[in-house]
C-alpha cells in the first residue's frame, strides 16, 4: 500500500511489451488482435487508460481511426526508404520513436 499523496505509474510502452502477456513484443504481429487470441489480450492493452479515469471517447477514437487508416491503405501505397531501415526510439517516461522516412504514392484506381 502506498502512503499518501504519492502517485503510481506505470509506463504503458514497458507494460504492452511484458513477454509473459504479449508473446514476441518487439515483433510486428498484426495478427495478434484477430481471432480467439485477441480476447485474451484485450484486458491488459490500456492505451485510453482504463477504470474510471479511462478516455471516454475511446470507442468512437477507435472508429475514426479504423476509417482513416482504410482510406489511406485504399488511395496511398507506403513503402520504407529500404528494406534494411530499423526505426529508432528512445525510451524515458513514454517511448518517443525518431525520424520515419517514408514514401506515399498515390494508387491508381
Amino acid at each position: 500500500m502506498s502512503p499518501g499523496n504519492t502517485t503510481v505509474h506505470s509506463p504503458r510502452y514497458a507494460m504492452h511489451r511484458n513477454p509473459s502477456v504479449f508473446p514476441n513484443p518487439e515483433s510486428f504481429d498484426p495478427e495478434r488482435w484477430l481471432g480467439e487470441e485477441a480476447k485474451a489480450l484485450q484486458p491488459y492493452f490500456i492505451t485510453f487508460s482504463a477504470g474510471a479515469r479511462g478516455c471516454i471517447r475511446r470507442n468512437i477514437t477507435y472508429l475514426e481511426q479504423s476509417v482513416a487508416l482504410a482510406s489511406l491503405v485504399h488511395r496511398y501505397g507506403f513503402e520504407l526508404p529500404s528494406k534494411d531501415f530499423v526505426l529508432r526510439q528512445s525510451e524515458a517516461f513514454t517511448c518517443s520513436p525518431g525520424d520515419m522516412p517514408i514514401r506515399i504514392r498515390m494508387r491508381h484506381m
